[in-house]
């Protein structure tokens, strides 16, 4: 009987180290999309900067 609940236990802790895994691929892809979403407001806010500098030089 000890045997069997230890078993169980194991398989349990299996599952709780795969969803861990699970949790962490999740949490790095969304790092991932945050740095390119935070990226590409960089990058358009450097254009609006350019388009204002332009506008501003053909006065």
């Amino acid at each position: 009987m000890e045997t069997k609940k230890t078993h169980q236990l194991e398989a349990l802790e299996l599952k709780v180290a795969q969803a861990q895994k699970e949790v962490n691929a999740l949490l790095l892809q969304a790092k991932e999309k945050r740095l390119l979403l935070e990226n590409l407001k960089l990058h358009q806010n450097k254009e609006i900067a350019d388009i204002q500098k332009r506008k501003e030089n053909e006065k």
